[in-house]
């Protein structure tokens, strides 16, 4: 599917650089919570966020087209869910081990 036509004058040097760096801090953010967290699910929701800014690059609004939005509103809501899934863990004393399998098994290790 080709993307839309670029919103008239929107798409600036300035605006294609933030989206780029904010493209990267969230891949960033998706490697500290991987290593610190080993929580691939939402390492992986927010990669496709990042990857979501690159596509607003191309088209100069983060709600155009509609997809793009879905794409977008799609990974908020990913987030929020796994954000309320690990508080009511911890709210609830799930162990350690049920939040984050793999950084139980590197501290029981020492390696964590």
């Amino acid at each position: 599917m080709p993307l839309p036509t670029p919103i008239a004058g929107a798409i600036t040097r300035g605006f294609v650089a933030a989206n780029v760096i904010e493209a990267v801090l969230w891949v960033v953010v998706a490697g500290i919570v991987l290593a610190k967290w080993h929580h691939v699910p939402a390492a992986t929701v927010l990669v496709f966020f990042g990857l979501s800014d690159l596509v607003e690059t191309r088209t100069g609004a983060w709600w155009r087209p509609w997809w793009l939005f879905a794409w977008k509103a799609a990974c908020v809501i990913a987030l929020v869910a796994l954000v309320l899934q690990a508080w009511r863990m911890k709210k609830a004393g799930a162990p350690e081990e049920e939040r984050a399998p793999a950084a139980e098994e590197d501290r029981k290790a020492g390696t964590g």
